[in-house]
């Protein structure tokens, strides 16, 4: 099992969490050469053929009349690293008002914290984002953070049929 990329820079903090994460189903990806990915506009990178899929997908949906924006594409094993325990920090301070030490990940003070990041948001080193094969959308139509992308009629044009406008699109 290869060795996931360091979260706070502590063995026994990082290792508590790459094991609730492979517990979670999180598998370690690895990291797109960045010379091997295009711009798919305002600096969101993808491979060729995820922006090829991109913008099929894109000309599938506003043929239905539905919007979809690229929120983001290839994510480094570092902006992962900050997403992540941004989001840990977030989560932390609702349950205990600050932010865990490496010391109280490792011992099991933080699962809770972790469970409910884990939920929204992958570790550095497993992440889809870091292959450049995946992407956020957003439907600009609705006003709301791409947060809340599932609950929108883009997803639900994307998703209808078990996902059969993403597939045609090479999803």
């Amino acid at each position: 099992q290869a060795p996931a990329p360091a979260v706070t820079g502590e063995a026994g903090a990082d290792g508590r969490i790459a094991r609730l994460a492979r517990a979670r189903g999180y598998r370690l990806h690895p990291e797109a050469d960045p010379v091997a990915l295009v711009d798919a506009g305002e600096g969101r990178d993808l491979q060729p053929m995820a922006l090829v899929d991109l913008q099929r997908l894109v000309a599938g949906a506003a043929a239905a009349g539905v919007r979809l924006e690229l929120v983001s594409g290839f994510r480094s094993v570092a902006r992962q690293r900050a997403i992540f325990l941004s989001a840990l920090a977030e989560n932390a301070r609702e349950r205990i008002g600050r932010a865990y030490s490496p010391g109280e990940i490792a011992a099991g003070a933080a699962d809770a914290a972790l469970e409910a990041t884990l939920a929204a948001s992958a570790p550095p080193g497993f992440s889809r984002h870091h292959t450049g094969l995946a992407l956020d959308l957003n439907d600009p139509s609705t006003g709301r953070p791409f947060t809340e992308f599932g609950s929108s009629p883009a997803y639900r044009w994307i998703a209808a049929d078990n996902y059969l406008n993403a597939k045609r699109s090479g999803f």
